[in-house]
C-alpha cells in the first residue's frame, strides 16, 4: 500500500525500498555503537542540539505552510527558509559564499557562519539558523 500512495505522488518507486520488506526494518536500526564512531558522535550531538532548538522555538515547529517561505538560486546553489522569526540559510555550493539571509544570532551552523556585506557567509555545504532582529 504504502508504493502505491508514493506512486501516487509521482515518485519513482521502483528505486524505493519496500517499507513492507522486513529488510527495510532490519536496515532502520539504531546502531548504538556508532557514536564512538568518527563522525558518528558529531551528528549525533547536531541531531541533538536540533531537537532541543525545535523544541524550545515554537516557529521551528509546525505551523501553517503559508507562513513558511522559500528563497534559493539554483545557480549559486543556496536556499534560505522563512519560518516565523527565524531563517534556515543553507549553502549547497563546494565553496564558501553569502547566502542572502537576515542578519541576526546564529544559533546553530554546521560549519563556518559569519555576517557579511551580503548576507551570511557560509562554508561550503554548510547550514546555519539564525534568529532575525526585531524591531
Amino acid at each position: 500500500g504504502r508504493l502505491a500512495e508514493f506512486a501516487g505522488h509521482g515518485w519513482d518507486t521502483s528505486q524505493m525500498i519496500d517499507p513492507q520488506d522486513p529488510r527495510a526494518y532490519r536496515s532502520a536500526i539504531l546502531d548504538w555503537a556508532e557514536p564512538g564512531k568518527d563522525g558518528h558522535a558529531e551528528m549525533l550531538d547536531l541531531y541533538k542540539r536540533l531537537l532541543r532548538l525545535r523544541a524550545a522555538e515554537p516557529d521551528l515547529r509546525a505551523a501553517p505552510l503559508d507562513t513558511v517561505r522559500i528563497e534559493f538560486d539554483e545557480d549559486a546553489r543556496w536556499v534560505v527558509i522563512h519560518r516565523g522569526a527565524f531563517r534556515v540559510a543553507v549553502n549547497l555550493a563546494d565553496r564558501p559564499q553569502p547566502v542572502p539571509a537576515a542578519t541576526g544570532e546564529v544559533v546553530l551552523a554546521t560549519g563556518p557562519a559569519t555576517p557579511g556585506d551580503d548576507g551570511l557567509i557560509l562554508g561550503s555545504q554548510a547550514a546555519a539558523i539564525v534568529r532575525t532582529v526585531i524591531g
